[in-house]
C-alpha cells in the first residue's frame, strides 16, 4: 500500500519505506501470481516490465507522471530469515526503484537476521521469527532508520524519551462500505501528533501513514 500511494500520487509523496514487499504492480491483478512469484519466486518477476507498465499507466494518467519519482527517497527491507516473502524478491522491488531513482535516494538493508516483521530495538518476538505481532526484537530500529533515511538525518531518541504528543482517533467509515467484507480496514484510525505541530510553534510538520497488509496467516 505504500507503494500503491507512492507511485499513484508521486507529485506530492515525498517517500516510501517497504517492508518484505515485492515490487509494484507485481502481480497485475492476480491472486495467484501474488502467491506465488510476488512472495517466493523471484525469478517470475521482470522488473523492467513493471517499470514499462508504469510508465504506460502514467501516459494513461491512471497514476502520476513517474517523472516524479525521481525526487522520492525509498527504504527497503527484508529479514535474512523471513519465512513469508522471499528476501529475493524485495531486491527485485530495489531494482524496480533503481531505474526511476538517484542511487543514494534508494536505501536497502538485507542483512538483518529477522524474519518476517518489522525489526525493532527491544520490542516484540525472537528476531529470526515470522508470527504476529510482526515485530521482530532484533536491537535494530527500523523507524529511526527509515524516518532518518526520507527525511534527512534525524536525531535517534532515546530509550527514555518522554512522548509530550497527542495521540487521536479518526473516524473513517465514511470512505467504505462496511458491509464489503472485502475492504480489510477498520472503522477508526489511529495518529500521534508532536507537541511541536500541535502547538502550532512554527515547525514544518511532514505526515506520515503507515499501511500494513492483513493478509498474513500464522
Amino acid at each position: 500500500m505504500a507503494q500503491q500511494m507512492l507511485i499513484s500520487h508521486s507529485s506530492y509523496v515525498t517517500g516510501a519505506a517497504v517492508i518484505a514487499a515485492g515490487p509494484y504492480f507485481c502481480a497485475g491483478g492476480s491472486l495467484e501470481i501474488s502467491r506465488d512469484a510476488c512472495v517466493a519466486n523471484a525469478s517470475k518477476i521482470d522488473a523492467m516490465q513493471l517499470v514499462d507498465m508504469t510508465f504506460a499507466l502514467g501516459d494513461m494518467e491512471h497514476i502520476d507522471n513517474p517523472e516524479h519519482l525521481e525526487k522520492a527517497k525509498v527504504f527497503l527491507l527484508a529479514g535474512k530469515h523471513d519465512e513469508r516473502v522471499n528476501p529475493e524478491v524485495v531486491k527485485k522491488t530495489q531494482e524496480f526503484y533503481e531505474f526511476f531513482l538517484p542511487a543514494e535516494n534508494v536505501k536497502a538493508e538485507y542483512e538483518i537476521a529477522a524474519g518476517h516483521g518489522i525489526p525493532t530495538e527491544s520490542h516484540g518476538c525472537e528476531c529470526r521469527e515470522s508470527r504476529r505481532p510482526l515485530l521482530n526484537n532484533c536491537g535494530y530500529n527500523t523507524a529511526y532508520a527509515l524516518l532518518s533515511h526520507i527525511y534527512g538525518h534525524l536525531e535517534k531518541p532515546s530509550s527514555d524519551v518522554e512522548l509530550k504528543g497527542e495521540f487521536i482517533e479518526f473516524d473513517q467509515r465514511e470512505y467504505f462500505d462496511d458491509s464489503n467484507v472485502a475492504i480489510s480496514m477498520s472503522g477508526f484510525g489511529a495518529g500521534y501528533v508532536p507537541s511541536a505541530c500541535r502547538d502550532q510553534s512554527g515547525a514544518a510538520c511532514g505526515v506520515l501513514v503507515q499501511m500494513e497488509s492483513l493478509s498474513y496467516q500464522n
